[in-house]
């Protein structure tokens, strides 16, 4: 079963590939043993800890298989698209509209004397980044 999941989720993500990862979901899912118990609860401790008190996150607790349903009457299914880019130096990973976001900032923050219509185009990108389809983020 492991390996369908894992070929399933490594796929192009064809409608077949989706149904053979939706076969093997069906199957039903494998309990914590002790040790694993143990590993769980001092991941979600150290991130408990670092998320919520240190960075004064909030904590929800959702399921860990929402139905299908529910994201796309989110809008999860239509929209959402983490653009990641990979720095050929280093091999890390960011995700564009962060990047984007950061340029935005910085050039409002060191530009203060930025014409009015660049400041105005910087805020407005700000505003609307999440909103932006991936052909416009690719701009």
């Amino acid at each position: 079963m492991e390996s369908q999941l894992q070929s399933s989720a490594l796929s192009s993500g064809s409608s077949r590939d989706k149904d053979a990862f939706r076969q093997a979901v069906r199957r039903g899912f494998h309990d914590y043993g002790p040790s694993s118990c143990t590993v769980k609860s001092n991941v979600l401790s150290f991130w408990r800890q670092h998320l919520v008190f240190e960075e004064n996150m909030l904590e929800v607790d959702c399921p860990c298989v929402t139905p299908e349903v529910v994201l796309e009457a989110s809008g999860h299914v239509d929209k959402f698209t983490d653009l990641m880019v990979k720095d050929i130096k280093t091999g890390t990973s960011y995700r564009t509209n962060h990047l984007i976001k950061d340029y935005c900032k910085d050039e409002l923050e060191k530009d203060l004397a930025m014409p009015v219509d660049k400041a105005s185009e910087l805020k407005n990108i700000l505003a609307t980044l999440d909103d932006l389809s991936p052909s416009l983020v690719q701009r």
